[in-house]
């Protein structure tokens, strides 16, 4: 297969042949458009970024970019591509959680500038130096030539739920390589319109970004706070814009089902809405049907949905269905161990592969058969910036018994069958109670079904209670239940739920206030995070009186 173009090339050739086509529509509040820009526009503002970037002597160094969703942070990654700059999109500093992270990436990057159109504390608070773009006025100084496809085109920080953050060091050749797979796993046409809400700083929400202006297609981009205020804004928006590509994480389709009423679904035009991608988290058989149901009356294809399986360290994408085929599931009877219904996650594409391996013996497992996730293309990461033993480790891997590789070792486990990937969990998150072996994410999900007033986000961890590990659930509340919250039934209900399925009893189950729940930046829930809240007294409880006669820390 031949080498993919460069994507700033890409955008080059379309501001070329189409400068005057809309590639990028802002909506600032999430529904009015603040701001428009063609190709040539966007083109025209990356070369004086590029410019600006090279005379400040900043060609092959890291550049911290705050991912506001605007033309800027766009213009600004494509400047630091022609440039030769080392882009690395970071959180624009709203919230403290937001300060901390800043702050481990910068040193870690070993950046020393901030580039943005809105100064703030960031900069001061770091010891950056805050670089604004230049004047718009006049016509665009020249830029070098994009740099070849060995060169580091940005830092993927990746959002795992312990340690410092990583940076995966994304190659010019790897992003090419992936954006290429995403086109053809979506099906990308010239008439295709995408639209995205998901933080640009993440790899989901950056390559919904970079996939359109390098297809040549127009990109509606609206601000995360804007669909997390009202999330069916998302929906609104992809029908007012007749919207043909869009993703998000399982959370945000659940929020959207849960929200759902005849009434504005039949306000909606869904219909155009093609290839409505999940990914970033584990995807659930049971929130794909409700969203599929529940949105039907407004023209919504049940076959649009495309559950995906992506890493910041595969730059985003590894494995999809086939566009338009829909949701394919593995019945819980099928599934080894009483997994539970898993969803496909589809194949490889573009000449990548990936192995079902056993993490012990390193030996490929048979179809069925419950592994480590292993993956190997020209779409993967070259390593974690300056951590050569942690780079060596997780992506030099070789399949016994020849070393063949390299792969990339994923973490994550899943099972093939018939020739899809089916995602079963993490091979750390696994929790073993007597013996036995448990996935969080089932036990969350029995919980979360086993009552109407649970929220969308749940944590189940193990802890010492100096005898045994024993297994607690941390579990949101649904923001609409918090006035007349009956926590006795919901415990009873959950109790009886994880019992039955799972076969133990919880130590403890706490309510807590919806939207408390520690997240990484696409959504997933950060177990470790929770579990250390737990164990230091710290998490924010829902109203009502802790305390069940079944629950082991409060029993008498």
């Amino acid at each position: 297969m031949a080498p993919a173009q460069p994507i700033a090339a890409r955008l080059q050739h379309f501001a070329r042949v189409q400068p005057d086509r809309t590639a990028l529509i802002v909506l600032g509040n999430g529904e009015a458009e603040s701001e428009r820009a063609s190709f040539g526009d966007i083109d025209e503002g990356a070369h004086r970024v590029a410019a600006q970037l090279v005379e400040a002597g900043l060609a092959g160094r890291a550049v911290l970019l705050p991912a506001r969703s605007d033309r800027g942070f766009v213009e600004a990654f494509f400047g630091c591509l022609y440039a030769g700059a080392i882009a690395v999109p970071v959180p624009h500093g709203a919230k403290n959680r937001d300060f901390e992270r800043i702050d481990g990436i910068a040193r870690d990057a070993g950046a020393a500038v901030i580039f943005g159109h809105t100064p703030s504390a960031v900069a001061e608070l770091h010891g950056l130096t805050w670089m604004e773009p230049v004047s718009k006025e006049g016509a665009a100084p020249a830029a070098p030539p994009p740099p070849d496809g060995d060169a580091v085109a940005f830092l993927q920080y990746t959002s795992g739920s312990t340690g410092n953050p990583k940076g995966a060091v994304i190659t010019q050749r790897a992003l090419a390589a992936n954006l290429r797979m995403l086109g053809e796993a979506f099906a990308v046409r010239p008439d295709s319109r995408f639209l995205t809400w998901v933080p640009l700083f993440h790899d989901m929400g950056l390559s919904q970004i970079l996939l359109p202006l390098t297809s040549g297609v127009e990109c509606v981009l609206m601000p995360p706070l804007a669909f997390m205020q009202r999330p069916l804004r998302w929906l609104q928006a992809i029908s007012r814009h007749r919207v043909t590509i869009s993703g998000a994480p399982n959370f945000a389709f659940e929020l959207c089902a849960r929200r759902a009423v005849p009434a504005i679904s039949g306000d909606l035009d869904l219909s155009y809405w093609t290839t409505a991608f999940c990914a970033a988290e584990p995807v659930r058989a049971s929130t794909m049907r409700r969203f599929a149901d529940a949105f039907a009356p407004a023209g919504f294809d049940a076959g649009a949905l495309f559950p995906c399986y992506g890493a910041a360290e595969a730059t985003v994408f590894i494995s999809g269905g086939t566009a338009g085929s829909g949701v394919t599931t593995l019945p819980a009877e099928a599934t080894p161990a009483g997994m539970g219904e898993l969803v496909s996650c589809g194949r490889s594409f573009g000449g990548s592969s990936l192995a079902v391996v056993d993490p012990s013996s390193r030996a490929p497992l048979p179809d069925g058969q419950v592994g480590e996730i292993w993956v190997a293309g020209e779409h993967l990461a070259s390593g974690y910036w300056h951590n050569p033993e942690t780079s060596a480790a997780t992506f030099g891997a070789g399949l016994a018994p020849a070393a063949d590789g390299p792969y990339w070792r994923s973490g994550d486990l899943g099972l093939v069958r018939d020739g899809n990937l089916y995602v079963a969990g993490r091979l750390k998150a696994l929790i073993i109670h007597r013996g036995v072996n448990h996935h969080p994410e089932d036990i969350e999900t029995s919980i979360a079904a086993s009552h109407a007033d649970f929220g969308t986000a749940g944590a189940v961890f193990s802890v010492d209670t100096g005898e045994e590990e024993q297994v607690v659930a941390v579990c949101e509340v649904a923001r609409a239940s918090m006035a007349q919250l009956d926590a006795p039934a919901m415990i009873d209900r959950a109790l009886d739920a994880v019992a039955i399925t799972h076969g133990f009893r919880l130590h403890d189950l706490v309510l807590v206030r919806p939207n408390s729940i520690a997240r990484t930046t696409s959504g997933k829930v950060r177990r470790d995070a929770c579990r250390e809240e737990y164990l230091k007294g710290e998490l924010r409880l829902a109203p009502y009186l802790p305390g069940h006669k079944q629950l082991g820390r409060y029993a008498a």
